[in-house]
């Protein structure tokens, strides 16, 4: 699988809702892959302005594929992404 950008979808475009509202926004295929090693290609995505720092926006089409956790432990915030899901995760035990 290649990184980044895979394809332009033709000169699609949807509507897409975020939080200031709604707006136009092109369409795109990517390889997609996590630095935990989870990869999922050929993803239909769109593009959106983040602001600051971020990238990429993680939605549950993605984290629905497997087990997603994050922890906070001694102010050290992690988190942790697996595909296929393994096991439930219980935080009452």
């Amino acid at each position: 699988m290649n990184d980044g950008l895979f394809t332009r979808t033709s000169d699609e475009k949807v509507i897409v809702q975020h939080a200031h509202g709604r707006a136009e926004a092109s369409v795109y295929l990517v390889n997609f892959a996590l630095p935990c090693g989870v990869a999922i290609p050929n993803l239909r995505v769109t593009m959106g302005n983040l602001g600051g720092e971020y990238d990429v926006l993680i939605g549950m089409d993605v984290i629905g594929r497997g087990d997603f956790a994050v922890s906070n432990f001694n102010g050290r915030t992690v988190f942790g992404f697996r595909v296929p899901s393994a096991a439930d995760v219980d935080w009452t035990v």
